[in-house]
């Protein structure tokens, strides 16, 4: 069984709870720029040099869902670093440079203690140990650290059931729902604010039974590498990206990104994920690891990458699929946008350093039954960082594992004080939210040998869980 030998616990707190988007955990640091900006999705992508598709019609209410929106994707200071978000009269002093934007976060750190980095803006959350720490009304979710209306249907009493922390009357027709303003999710039971993404306003989109704050307006664009990515018709996100030509380099300002050359001439920002750009060539393929609609547990073979995703634990608990096992995509209900399959893992009772979910760049084995095969290096030199959607509960950091750092009996160089991997902490919720990994800010923890992180001795990476339980899927996992 694979195993992080050297593994321990007892390390300073990561900050990757999942509780509502890119966020963080009670008191942590991240220790990488983490980038609500970034991710594939398979609607038509404009070329380098085309015009910008058009944006997808505005949603309609659909039912009776109301909510407040976010100002964060649709604020227009431009910027090309923060200091030109000074003097911002939003108060949004940090500037995402992929997308030309002052916004009021990118990052935990960007925000005070116990607050969440949720559609670049941030929010106030009440930590807890236990529900003594918790107001009236509410209860901890000691998986989370936070205080919640619910954590069971038990917190909610008998007419209602519990669903992402807030208590929801039983429904069998929309008519016990209404009243309320929300609508009836007859497959669970209870009543939800949404269950497609025009049952919610114009700027928010549905996930996880919950209308949040579009993560960007359709229409926009943002830099990804050195390539433009369109919003996706829907907001949940940006489409597939289409490198600019030889000789371009990707700007960004006030949400539209282009591909400028060193005469200032600029080319297309690509097509809206929803409708086709016109003109150039399609998105980058190379970029993207996987898409995981192939419903299998290989990546999309690519030139010498090749490898599939597997689950490892430190045996104390159970997971789900267990380690040794074949690893195959999970159904997304409801599908996030056009994607419809992800990988889900979950786990609890573990008293050790936890479970994981790992994948190897370059690894011909079959996959099947889980085992090891024979993991070699891959060269990511020409790429910047991962990027990908998740979504789930728990607490994670993600680590590029290299040959430094992983041990001789899985295909690594490390013989001592191993599984030290250089990596960043994270936190996301029970939305789908997109993710930035960026391979310049990634650290080991301490535990193990330090060595320098080399971009050309990556096996792969692993999602670890640490805790007694987790929760996470993974969608649209690809480099930057």
């Amino acid at each position: 069984m694979r195993s992080l030998i050297g593994v321990r616990l007892g390390l300073a707190e990561l900050t990757l709870l999942f509780g509502v988007g890119i966020a963080a955990a009670c008191g942590g640091d991240s220790d990488s720029v983490f980038n609500g900006s970034d991710s594939d999705g398979s609607a038509g992508a404009g070329g380098a040099s085309g015009n910008a598709g058009t944006g997808g019609g505005a949603r309609d209410g659909g039912g009776a869902v109301t909510g407040d929106s976010s100002t964060g994707p649709d604020a227009r200071s431009s910027c090309t670093n923060s200091l030109d978000c000074v003097d911002d009269p939003e108060g949004r002093g940090v500037c995402d440079a992929s997308r030309g934007q002052c916004v009021e976060c990118l990052q935990l750190t960007d925000c005070q203690p116990n607050h969440d980095c949720t559609a670049y803006v941030c929010v106030a959350f009440v930590p807890c140990k236990n529900s003594l720490d918790c107001p009236s009304g509410m209860v901890c979710n000691p998986g989370l650290g936070r205080c919640v209306e619910c954590a069971s249907d038990a917190d909610c009493g008998t007419e209602r059931a519990c669903s992402n922390g807030k208590c929801r009357a039983r429904c069998a027709s929309d008519n016990d729902c209404t009243p309320f303003g929300l609508l009836c999710d007859k497959a669970v039971g209870h009543c939800v604010r949404c269950l497609r993404h025009v049952d919610c306003p114009a700027d928010q989109y549905c996930s996880a039974d919950e209308c949040v704050a579009d993560v960007c307006s359709p229409g926009d664009s943002a830099c990804q590498g050195n390539g433009t990515a369109p919003c996706l018709s829907d907001g949940q996100g940006y489409g597939a990206v289409a490198p600019c030509p030889t000789g371009q380099t990707c700007r960004a300002s006030a949400g539209r990104a282009s591909c400028v050359g060193a005469d200032g001439g600029s080319g297309g920002s690509g097509g809206d994920g929803g409708s086709s750009g016109t003109g150039g060539t399609g998105g980058a393929v190379d970029l993207m690891i996987d898409d995981m609609e192939d419903g299998d547990q290989r990546i999309l073979p690519y030139g010498s990458r090749t490898g599939y995703w597997h689950s490892t634990n430190d045996g104390t608990g159970v997971q789900t699929p267990a380690a040794n096992t074949t690893f195959l995509p999970t159904l997304i209900s409801p599908a996030r946008g056009t994607s419809a399959l992800a990988m889900h893992s979950s786990g609890s009772g573990f008293t050790g350093w936890g479970s994981a979910i790992q994948v190897d760049f370059n690894n011909a084995a079959s996959g099947i039954g889980g085992g090891i095969g024979s993991p070699r290096a891959y060269d990511v030199s020409g790429m910047s960082g991962i990027s990908f959607y998740a979504r789930g509960s728990g607490t994670l950091r993600v680590e590029v594992r290299t040959l430094a750092t992983v041990t001789l009996a899985e295909g690594g160089a490390c013989a001592t004080l191993c599984n030290d991997h250089h990596g960043a902490n994270l936190t996301v919720g029970s939305s789908w939210t997109p993710v930035n990994v960026s391979f310049s800010g990634l650290a080991q923890r301490g535990f193990g040998t330090p060595v320098a992180f080399a971009r050309q001795s990556v096996i792969g990476l692993q999602f670890l869980g640490l805790g007694t339980s987790f929760d996470l899927w993974i969608d649209d996992l690809r480099f930057y």
